[in-house]
Formats: structure tokens, C-alpha cells, sequence
């Protein structure tokens, strides 16, 4: 069966929507600001890693990691603690694309927009996988959404709480700092890992509570790197017709999205009637409530806020010499992820086990029933619970549900 060449993407083409308004520069410039601004309110997940500053020297890296490995094996403890390592930090925004706004760079007026909206400016390295560069990432607490990470074995205790406390006191003008949170299942050093010290000085203690009291929206996300397609086992035997999860929304590494309140594709009951979960399901939300307790915070009375649990499947581009990451970070990625998919999966079929009833799903009208996007799933707090009422169930019923629909924008 031949590929096509471009197989049809949910997402919008950005490019296709460039169109001329010859008109505009003679708007009123109050109105031309709220054209402005009305554009620029768009949401954004952006991927932050805090290490130590040393770590950037090549020539003394080695030497001070097995010092500082030595010191953690033999005392328990970061040689110094506190008051060798609060505050120095080296911040690296990484697979986040894009990461500056267009409008810095249209005009002085879309610039003066875009400034009043990203609220503070933030000194960091921005890279994608492991090459970097310095740069300065712009942030506004009430549109994005930090995904906070680091290495246990580097400070990652001192380094978190220490940014926290940062982004309230020093680099937001406001004094608000953190709003919005992503917590992702890939992550074993992350925000609830890591803000356990006892040793925590009071004022970054009383900050970091501050924080978590004020959080509007946490995401816990899981990154699906199965299950999207499969066939079902009845009575001890194989079913011959295979199961394939059109609905399940793309992973990629394009920080922009668009949200919709339920997912607009219409996901099909049968999609979601089989729709795997992920391994840890309600485990980093069950930690996170346990890091409010260990803050004096409740997280029914204390807190307003949202908890949402992120379903998106993992495409990755797997042999390719494409960096650590190998994920999708534009349209023309997510057009040749979708092609090597296809092929795989409904052309070779070279994985099918034997008995497979071959004469199902054999087109593109099956596999584009439901139009790919690119983007995840967002359930509500309740839907998740759901699950933990079948622990050794992997696939679940979520057709009750109507996910909200993230969609990267491309």
C-alpha cells in the first residue's frame, strides 16, 4: 500500500493563517495594543534543569563530581549545605521550541506588547538536548506552566526550593513567582523529591510554602510509550482484530499550545473505552498531597488549586541521529513521525503476530478515522481515581469521560 506523502494533522498550519490586514496600522493604536496582547495569550510548558554552574567547565567537571560524590557517600550531606549552595544555580531551558515570542521581533509596538505580557526576564542557557547556549527566557506565572527538574546527585535539594524562592523574590517585580506546575512521570528528581530537607532555611521554607499555597493549576503528566496500538487476549487466546488508540494525542517538544475545554476531534468511544493510563497512574499526585502535608497545607481547604492528570503518547524518532531526544519539535517532524508510524504499523506490519486478521484496518480511512494531533489529554482529578479502583487493570473504560485537549501549536 503506497504512504502518502503527507498524511492529514489535526493541528492547525500556523503558516497558512500569515494573511495581510492592510488596514491594521490604521487602527487606533489603543486597539492595535489589544490585537496585541490578545495574541500573545497563549500558554506555554517550558522545561527547566538546575544544576551547579561548575558542571559547565569541562576541565574540572571530573574532579568535582568525584569530590562531590565522595562527600554525599561518606556524610549523607552536599559538601557546605546551605550556605555553600543556596542560590547558585545554573538554569537551562531545554527541548522547549519556541522559547522568544515572534512579537519581540515584528515591531517596537509588538515588542512593547510582548513585554508588558512576559512578566519577568530570567538569565539562563538555552539549548536543545545537550548543546547550549547563554540566552534570557521571558515568563508570565499566570500563562506558563515550569516543568522543574535536576540531578539528586548535584544539589538538586538546595537548588529547587532556592529557584522557588527566587522566581517570588528576585526575578518576578510582583512578587507571585510560580503558578502553574507540570510534574512528569519521567522525572525521579523532581519538585516533590525535592523540597523534603529538613534543613531548609526558614525564609526559602516560608517562600516555597507560599508557592505551593498559591499554585493555580499542577499537571501530572504521563508520557505513554505503549499501549497505543495492541491486541487484546479473551479466554487465554489471542483476538485476531487489533485495537488502535486513533484519539491519543502526540507528544512534542513545542512549548506553545492551545487549549480546548473538551477534546473537539470527538474522540471515538472505542479509543478511549481501551485507553491505557500510564504505569504510575495516580502515584505522583498521591506524593505531591503528601508534600503539601509536609508544608502544613491541605489540599482541599488550604489550596484552590486545579490537579489534571496529562495523557500524552511518546514520538520519538528512533535511529535517527537526531540528539538525545529524537522527539517532534515541528510540523514537517510530526509529518515524518506519522509516515514511519504508518509504515510500521499499517503497511510492513512486520510485528503482527501470526493469525492476525490482516483484512482489518488495512487503509488510511481506518487509521485517520480521527485525525492525529499532536498535544495531550487532560482528565480531571475524579477520572484518575477511577482507576485505582482496578490496581492490576492496565487498560481502563475512560469513554465516561471528556478529556480536555492540549494542542501544540505548529
Amino acid at each position: 500500500m503506497p504512504v502518502e506523502s503527507r498524511l492529514p494533522i489535526f493541528n492547525p498550519h500556523e503558516s497558512n493563517q500569515n494573511l495581510t490586514f492592510r488596514l491594521f496600522p490604521s487602527l487606533p493604536k489603543e486597539l492595535r495594543l489589544l490585537i496585541w496582547t490578545h495574541a500573545l495569550h497563549r500558554q506555554r510548558i517550558i522545561n527547566v534543569h538546575l544544576s551547579d554552574p561548575w558542571l559547565e567547565n569541562p576541565s574540572t567537571f571530573r574532579d568535582r563530581l568525584s569530590t562531590l560524590l565522595s562527600h554525599r557517600q561518606t556524610t549523607g550531606s552536599s559538601p557546605g549545605g546551605w550556605s555553600a549552595r543556596a542560590g547558585h544555580y545554573l538554569i537551562t531551558v531545554y527541548n522547549s521550541i519556541p522559547i522568544f515570542s515572534k512579537f519581540l521581533r515584528v515591531c517596537q509596538e509588538s515588542r512593547k506588547a510582548a513585554f508588558s505580557t512576559l512578566i519577568f526576564a530570567i538569565e539562563n542557557e538555552i539549548g536543545v538536548d545537550t548543546f547550549t547556549t547563554p540566552g534570557t527566557f521571558y515568563f508570565n506565572p499566570e500563562w506558563d506552566f515550569l516543568r522543574i527538574t535536576g540531578w539528586e546527585q548535584i544539589n538538586v535539594h538546595l537548588h529547587i526550593p532556592c529557584f522557588l524562592h527566587d522566581l517570588k523574590v528576585r526575578y518576578d517585580p510582583r512578587g507571585i513567582g510560580l503558578l502553574n506546575l507540570l510534574i512528569s512521570d519521567e522525572d525521579d528528581d523532581d519538585i516533590t523529591s525535592s523540597l523534603q530537607d529538613s534543613d531548609m532555611p526558614s525564609d526559602i521554607r516560608n517562600s516555597v510554602a507560599s508557592t505551593l499555597r498559591q499554585l493555580h493549576e499542577v499537571f501530572f503528566r504521563s508520557k505513554l510509550t505503549k499501549r497505543r496500538m495492541g491486541f487484546t487476549i479473551a479466554d487465554g487466546h489471542l483476538d485476531a482484530k487489533p485495537f488502535f488508540n486513533r484519539s491519543l494525542p502526540l507528544h512534542t517538544n513545542i512549548s506553545i499550545f492551545d487549549r480546548f475545554a473538551t477534546d473537539p476531534r470527538g474522540p471515538t468511544i472505542t479509543d478511549l473505552s481501551k485507553q491505557y493510563m500510564g504505569e504510575s497512574k495516580t502515584t505522583p499526585y498521591h506524593r505531591f498531597v503528601r508534600l503539601l502535608t509536609e508544608f502544613g497545607i491541605s489540599s482541599s481547604t488550604d489550596t484552590a488549586t486545579q490537579f489534571q492528570f496529562m495523557i500524552t503518547f511518546s514520538a520519538r524518532f528512533r535511529g535517527d541521529n537526531r540528539g538525545a531526544d529524537g522527539g517532534v519539535y515541528n510540523r514537517e517532524d510530526a509529518q515524518k513521525w506519522l509516515r514511519r508510524d504508518y509504515e510500521q504499523n499499517w503497511v510492513r506490519r512486520s510485528w503482527w503476530p501470526k493469525g492476525v486478521d490482516t483484512e482489518v484496518s488495512m487503509g488510511p480511512d481506518y487509521v485517520m478515522d480521527v485525525l492525529p494531533a499532536f498535544g495531550f489529554w487532560l482528565f480531571p482529578l475524579d477520572a484518575m481515581m477511577d482507576t485505582e479502583r482496578k490496581p492490576v487493570e492496565r487498560l481502563f473504560d475512560m469513554s465516561q469521560h471528556r478529556p480536555a485537549l492540549g494542542l501544540s501549536v505548529m
